[in-house]
């Protein structure tokens, strides 16, 4: 895959080139932006008899997990695309606060945030909310630890430090 990836390059010039799928060590150096996960799911964490398969299969949950735990691949070995973040209720299970989540830590820990939302449908609260992710988008991450189905981040957004919990 590094040898294709080598290729891309050559054939791309200075064409940017957003990877995705792709191993995550072929796309170093190669690809400008890359996913970094699996892709997000209209639910949190897929059925029950797909969670016996493999950590990238679609699940809301685990590309959360994998956006915080390959955060550090971010500016150095390409810029993250963590995938997509959903406000709207539109079509997908999520509650607020599993929206809140993905949406909170793809702003501060990827370089491209897309959502798939239509803006002209958010309500006023969901244009609030994006507000609120788009003022964390430059936050320092301090820590991140995953313990007993909870992720604990650290970060600093101007001078000013918190602590944010989700439930995983």
């Amino acid at each position: 895959m590094s040898e294709a990836m080598d290729f891309l390059r050559e054939c791309a010039g200075d064409a940017l080139i957003l990877g995705c799928g792709v191993p995550l060590a072929s796309a170093f150096g190669k690809a400008d932006y890359c996913r970094i996960g699996c892709d997000v799911s209209l639910d949190w964490n897929d059925k029950p008899h797909m969670r016996l398969m493999h950590r990238e299969r679609i699940s809301t949950r685990n590309s959360i997990l994998n956006t915080v735990f390959r955060r550090q691949l971010n500016g150095r070995a390409f810029l993250s695309d963590p995938d997509v973040f959903l406000l709207h209720p539109c079509n997908n299970s999520l509650s607020d606060e599993q929206k809140n989540c993905l949406a909170e830590v793809n702003s501060m820990m990827g370089s491209v945030l897309f959502t798939s939302d239509n803006f002209y449908d958010y309500t006023e609260k969901e244009i609030k909310e994006l507000s609120k992710i788009m003022k964390i988008k430059d936050a320092e991450i301090v820590s991140a630890e995953l313990d007993d189905d909870i992720l604990t981040l650290r970060f600093i957004v101007e001078g000013k430090k918190y602590i944010k919990r989700y439930p995983m």
